[in-house]
């Protein structure tokens, strides 16, 4: 994505909240309307291995999930953060890097909550698709709710 250098801003929203791991000039709470926050995104690399990957978080449009709402009324918070001009090529290098098993880039409007009189901002945001081989979606979604309904009836049961 050939984005300007100068006032650049990735999204976080997952991991990237307590680990941004890239240098930044400064951040800002907000939030995203019209998207949810779900943990359809399999891993191999980070929570995971082949064949048993791991579940790491990823935002998907409100119109590609169940829940009852419209892009107005569905929200994911997170984190904005300024990277430095001469910072650019090295933080999207390494995002690109950490955000490598199916993620792609889209460019979205931030809403600042610390400062809520600020116009909406542009930031690129990382986001996995239905499209990659390592979304967990469908089967994997209905086992692990099964699984936790197995565990909920468990812990009712008298010993």
């Amino acid at each position: 994505m050939d984005e300007p250098k100068e006032n650049t801003w990735i999204f976080g929203y997952g991991s990237l909240l307590w680990n941004p791991a890239f240098p930044f000039i400064k951040k800002q709470k907000g939030y995203i309307k019209g998207w949810h926050r779900r943990f359809y995104q399999g891993s191999t690399d980070h929570r995971g291995v082949p064949g048993n990957p791991g579940r790491v978080v990823t935002v998907i449009p409100h119109h590609q999930d169940s829940a009852s709402c419209t892009s107005e009324n569905c929200f994911a918070y997170g984190v904005a953060y300024q990277i430095a001009p001469d910072k650019y090529d090295e933080v999207i290098s390494y995002l690109d890097f950490r955000e490598k098993g199916g993620y792609i880039i889209s460019l979205i409007n931030v809403h600042s909550h610390e400062f809520p009189d600020q116009a909406p901002f542009k930031a690129l945001l990382y986001t996995a698709t239905i499209q990659n081989p390592e979304y967990l979606v469908g089967y994997h979604t209905s086992t692990l709710l099964l699984i936790r309904f197995i565990y909920r009836v468990q812990q009712k049961m008298p010993s």
